[in-house]
């Protein structure tokens, strides 16, 4: 639900709305990489009351398919469905949606109200982390 939710910013604006209403505690929206521009959910988000951005989630894939019954990986029980992809190889995928959030929240002046970024895509190391500072 997560994903669709984050590619519709009609529904992604109503619901941080209802959430940030009731919410005593600061929230954050975690974006999706799956949608043109990350940069129209994080602003929804923000405007909504979102006190920070987290970015980036899985990105949506097929892992393989296997040659012998021609069916997408991974199969249970003869059924199977894309999934989230992570780790390593999406690092610069994340960077760049990262970057793309940060000059959004700059230019609109959300920095300045205290609107918190963290980038959280393919970072394994000490180093991972603090290109996305």
């Amino acid at each position: 639900m997560g994903m669709a939710m984050g590619q519709d910013c009609d529904v992604l604006g109503e619901v941080c709305g209802w959430i940030n209403a009731k919410a005593t505690v600061p929230v954050w929206g975690k974006m999706t990489p799956n949608i043109t521009d990350i940069t129209q959910p994080a602003l929804v988000a923000v405007q909504q009351g979102c006190e920070g951005i987290a970015a980036i989630n899985t990105i949506r894939s097929v892992m393989g398919i296997n040659l012998d019954t021609l069916r997408p990986e991974p199969c249970v029980e003869g059924y199977s469905t894309p999934g989230g992809y992570s780790y390593r190889a999406v690092k610069p995928i994340a960077l760049e949606k990262v970057m793309s959030i940060s000059r959004l929240l700059q230019q609109r002046g959300f920095r300045e109200q205290g609107t918190s970024l963290s980038g959280i895509g393919g970072v394994e190391t000490g180093g991972d982390a603090a290109e996305f500072i």
